[in-house]
């Protein structure tokens, strides 16, 4: 139990460590590249998939520390993810591009995919299941045909 609280104690200081951070100007517009795209919010849910699967795990923690560390790692994650994820679009990206990019999903049709994309990418994901299902049977019959 003891253990199990140091390590969220030490996940919420290493939050804290990035808030105290400032951000770089470029961080700052992947931010908000991010907010408009939709990508916080895909984040934001993969996040809250993480505080439930924690949660089950430690049925003895009550449901009001639950709540607190959920809105703590909410308001906070984010911003740590994005320290963390912006050397890699740096790689990519200048600051520039993102701009631009900033620039299209806040016009009518960045608005209209980045509302979509959530359930466009529900969709293509069963679609390629059934796609690398279907390449997997070809495949086998391909190697049986061939003896193997």
């Amino acid at each position: 139990m003891i253990k199990r609280i140091f390590l969220l104690a030490l996940a919420l200081g290493s939050m804290f460590a990035a808030q105290a951070q400032e951000l770089s100007e470029y961080d700052r517009e992947l931010m908000k590249m991010f907010q408009v795209s939709g990508m916080e919010n895909t984040y934001t849910g993969l996040l809250e998939t993480l505080m439930k699967m924690q949660a089950e795990q430690y049925l003895e923690v009550p449901q009001e520390i639950w709540t607190e560390l959920n809105n703590e790692f909410l308001k906070y994650g984010i911003r740590e993810l994005t320290v963390m994820l912006s050397p890699v679009y740096q790689k990519h990206l200048s600051l520039s591009d993102l701009r631009s990019i900033t620039g299209f999903y806040t016009s009518a049709p960045g608005k209209k995919l980045a509302e979509a994309t959530p359930g466009i990418m529900q969709e293509s994901m069963l679609i390629g299941q059934q796609w690398g299902q279907k390449i997997g049977e070809e495949f086998a019959r391909k190697l049986e045909a061939r003896g193997y």
